[in-house]
């Protein structure tokens, strides 16, 4: 199964890839970047030459030796911003060649908001791994009260910033710079439940403290604390990842080894994919998603293949 993100043309397009790299068009701007999945050539596009910001490292053309650096063929260097529905996402230009946000995410939140209209306003919804905020904002415009957990104190502020780029300074989300799993083992503790969880882990991390998080260690314990919360109220799980090693049945057999409550539901899973100007397909990485009881429209109609 294929998950495909929706996105306003004018906002994101994926313009090509190939040769290790991905050139793409955020909100007009043209970034030229790595990416270990983007196999074969290139197309002739006219574009590869004009972008406006550029990604290398060591071993990457065009930059010739440069380490880890953006060339800037525009002044960007301060930032931009991109909108999704309603929701204004500022990017920029970081020194791990991301820019704020993964766009194959935008499936998820398209589902996210048909999960949240079919349920209603004050759902308590935990994000894990929250980042920039995208998921934490739609959560919040649909009227849930969002718990945005990153380990990192200066994108938990980014996220904020989103928050009141969108109008939603005053929505009740929590902003927690916790690592994920002391969190999650906390609110176990404590009894708390959920109706919903969202989470991206990467495939290696550091917590506020200097935490390790390794993915083939420590997502299976993550999910079993996930599922607790989710026992009692719980109605959704929405997980992606980009770990290499990790297929979507692989992901699917830790879920259900660990989530006893993905028995009670629809449990779908597979590959999240960008499709492009060239009609190449970008592989994303992987989703799971689970929900109790309820069909999804939005599942069904995502161009899912």
């Amino acid at each position: 199964m294929k998950f495909w993100p929706r996105w306003n043309p004018e906002q994101y397009t994926l313009v090509d890839i190939g040769e290790g790299r991905r050139l793409e068009r955020f909100a007009g701007v043209l970034v030229d970047r790595p990416c270990p999945a983007a196999k074969g050539q290139k197309s002739p596009r006219r574009e590869w030459g004009a972008a406006d910001v550029i990604f290398c490292r060591s071993v990457d053309p065009p930059c010739g030796g440069l380490m880890g650096r953006w060339a800037f063929h525009r002044d960007v260097s301060s930032g931009w911003t991109i909108a999704w529905d309603g929701i204004l996402l500022g990017l920029k230009c970081t020194p791990s060649g991301q820019v704020g946000i993964f766009p194959e995410h935008a499936a998820v939140w398209t589902l996210l908001r048909e999960f949240l209209g079919t349920y209603g306003p004050g759902l308590r919804i935990l994000h894990l791994f929250g980042y920039t905020g995208a998921a934490t904002l739609v959560a919040a415009q649909m009227g849930a009260e969002v718990f945005h957990v990153d380990a990192a104190r200066s994108v938990v502020r980014w996220a904020r910033e989103n928050a009141l780029r969108s109008g939603l300074a005053e929505a009740p989300i929590h902003w927690l710079c916790e690592d994920a799993r002391h969190f999650v083992q906390r609110e176990v503790r404590r009894g708390r439940n959920y109706h919903g969880v969202i989470l991206d882990p990467p495939t290696y991390g550091h917590g506020p403290r200097g935490e390790q998080w390794h993915i083939a260690r420590d997502l299976g314990p993550l999910l079993q604390g996930c599922d607790q919360l989710l026992q009692a109220e719980g109605r959704f799980l929405l997980l992606t990842a980009h770990a290499s090693g990790y297929r979507p049945n692989r992901l699917a057999r830790l879920a259900r080894e660990a989530m006893p409550i993905l028995a009670c539901g629809e449990l779908r899973c597979g590959d999240l994919v960008i499709g492009s100007l060239t009609g190449k397909e970008l592989p994303a990485g992987i989703f799971l998603i689970w929900q109790r009881g309820i069909s999804s429209k939005a599942t069904r109609d995502s161009r899912a293949t």
